[in-house]
């Protein structure tokens, strides 16, 4: 979709956009959405792979504040680990961040 239809489009256009934009986030293997370029036209897809990263690392920095105790036990390379497999595989589901991780005890139990 190019950037004046994005920006001129309808709220289905908006969504659809967001949808691929938000599922990218997640998943490294993805490229970034067609709508998002840099300067001139430029695909961005190092700046996309920044915000990517800046999503996945904040996250597992939100697990590590509300896992004290597994990061001392297990320690921070693997903890870290171990929390970005469980974000990739749980995105988010609340935009609010102190409620990600409930899940983060059942993950760990059947973690290889």
């Amino acid at each position: 979709m190019p950037q004046d239809e994005l920006q001129s489009g309808d709220l289905s256009h908006r969504f659809d956009y967001a949808t691929a934009f938000t599922a990218g986030l997640l998943d490294p293997d993805r490229a970034p959405p067609d709508a998002v370029s840099g300067p001139n036209g430029k695909a961005a897809v190092k700046r996309y792979a920044v915000y990517r990263n800046n999503v996945t690392v904040s996250l597992i920095d939100a697990l590590v504040a509300s896992f004290p105790a597994t990061l001392r036990i297990t320690g921070p390379d693997f903890f870290r680990a171990m929390a970005r497999f469980h974000v990739r595989e749980t995105p988010p589901t609340s935009p609010l961040l102190f409620e990600y991780g409930r899940d983060f005890p059942d993950f760990i139990e059947h973690y290889d």
